[in-house]
């Protein structure tokens, strides 16, 4: 029961990690296919002036940067998962043998049946594994909540006002 108590503060202390990790990955994703769509849409005149060394120089760097923090992502992602199944099975273990315990005295004393007992093993076997499947649904819920904050804060930007400049009637 213990156990179970800590799983939600494990996943509220993965998801303050995962939110810094992940604002810094989403606008370094973006940079960088800004900066992909500026280079290819400019590659003729990137080669006329031979300068699409530097501009392969620069994307080079972007996505070396882009790799590094995709790794510390996925490397988050892996080590709450890896606490999370340690909690959960670990809490599981914890509950088999107690349950078991409990099982057993009770089945010497005559007060349980064996097939309660198997009841009561395999229920406790079960008890964490909603706890489990709510840490992995957390990593799915933050890279769409991250996304959807990228919609929005692109839906929020300020529209240009259109011009009402009118040319001269007659030209000089």
């Amino acid at each position: 029961m213990c156990r179970a108590r800590v799983i939600p503060i494990v996943i509220m202390v993965v998801m303050l990690v995962a939110k810094k990790i992940l604002s810094r990955y989403f606008a370094i994703y973006h940079q960088l296919a800004d900066t992909f769509l500026e280079k290819m849409q400019g590659m003729t005149t990137l080669k006329v002036y031979q300068n699409d060394s530097a501009a392969e120089q620069e994307l080079a760097e972007e996505s070396e940067l882009f790799r590094q923090i995709t790794m510390k992502v996925l490397t988050m992602q892996l080590l709450s998962t890896v606490v999370m199944d340690t909690v959960a099975y670990g809490g599981a273990a914890c509950g088999i043998v107690i349950a078991l315990n409990n099982a057993l005295n009770n089945l010497r004393q005559g007060q349980v049946s064996r097939q309660g007992a198997i009841i009561l093993i395999l229920l406790a076997a079960s008890y964490f594994l909603p706890m489990r499947q709510l840490g992995s649904y957390f990593h799915i819920g933050m890279n769409g909540m991250k996304a959807s904050d990228q919609i929005f804060a692109f839906l929020d930007l300020p529209k240009k006002a259109a011009g009402q400049t009118s040319l001269p009637k007659k030209w000089p």
